[in-house]
C-alpha cells in the first residue's frame, strides 16, 4: 500500500509519504484484525481513526502546497483560454441566428413563388430552401426536425415523468420545516467518527 504519487520536491515542503507508508503498513492489517467487543479495542478504533484523519489532512496539504504553483498557472491559461473561447462561441451561435434567418427567408421566398404560381396558375421557379441544406465555402447549414416539449398541464403529467428535488427538499428540511405534503420525513440515526 504505498504511496507514489508525487514526484521529488527536494526544496518543497516536508515529504510525508515515508511516514505515512509506515502508518497505513503498521495500521490496515492490524485494524482487519481488530475486534471491537470491549471499550479498549473501541479505544484502540477511535485511535486509528483520528489517526488516519490527521495522516488525511497532513497529505492533502502536502499535495496543494506541491500542486500550488502549478494550479496558479493552470488556472490562468484556463482563464486566457476561456475567453478567447467564450468570443469563438459568440461567433458560432451569432452564425447559427443568422443562417436560422437566411433559413427562414428562403421559405418565405419559397411560399411567394408557390402562392404565385397557384395565382397565375403558371410553373414558377421555386427557390430552394425549408428542409434542405445550405451550402457556404466552408460550411453546411441544414435543418431537422426534432422533437421537443412544453408544460402544458402539470397536473396531467404521468408521476413517472416527475422528479423530486432532492437538494432543495433536504435543504428544506435542514433549515427546520417539518411537513412538506406527499413527503414522509422521519428521523434516521447514522454513526459517525469524528476527531477530537
Amino acid at each position: 500500500m504505498s504511496i507514489e504519487i508525487f514526484e521529488e520536491f527536494p526544496f518543497g515542503p516536508v515529504d510525508p509519504r515515508d511516514e505515512v507508508d509506515q502508518f497505513i503498513d503498521q495500521t490496515f492489517n492490524s485494524i482487519q484484525r481488530l475486534e471491537v467487543k470491549d471499550d479498549e479495542s473501541f479505544s484502540a478504533i477511535t485511535h486509528f481513526y483520528a489517526e488516519s484523519k490527521r495522516w488525511e489532512k497532513k497529505l492533502d496539504a502536502f499535495r496543494k502546497e506541491l500542486n500550488r504553483p502549478h494550479q496558479e498557472k493552470i488556472n490562468a491559461h484556463n482563464d486566457a483560454v476561456k475567453k478567447v473561447l467564450d468570443s469563438l462561441r459568440a461567433i458560432q451561435e451569432l452564425a447559427k441566428a443568422k443562417t436560422v434567418e437566411y433559413q427562414a427567408y428562403l421559405e418565405q421566398k419559397k411560399r411567394e413563388a408557390e402562392d404565385m404560381a397557384q395565382i397565375f396558375g403558371e410553373d414558377v421557379c421555386l427557390p430552394e430552401g425549408g428542409d434542405r441544406s445550405i451550402r457556404g465555402e466552408k460550411a453546411v447549414a441544414y435543418t431537422r426536425t426534432v422533437r421537443d416539449f412544453r408544460i402544458v398541464d402539470l397536473s396531467q403529467v404521468p408521476l413517472k415523468y416527475l422528479t423530486i428535488n432532492e437538494e432543495e427538499v433536504k435543504l428544506a428540511i435542514k433549515l427546520g420545516i417539518i411537513e412538506i405534503s406527499g413527503l414522509e420525513i422521519f428521523e434516521n440515526k447514522v454513526t459517525q467518527l469524528k476527531v477530537r
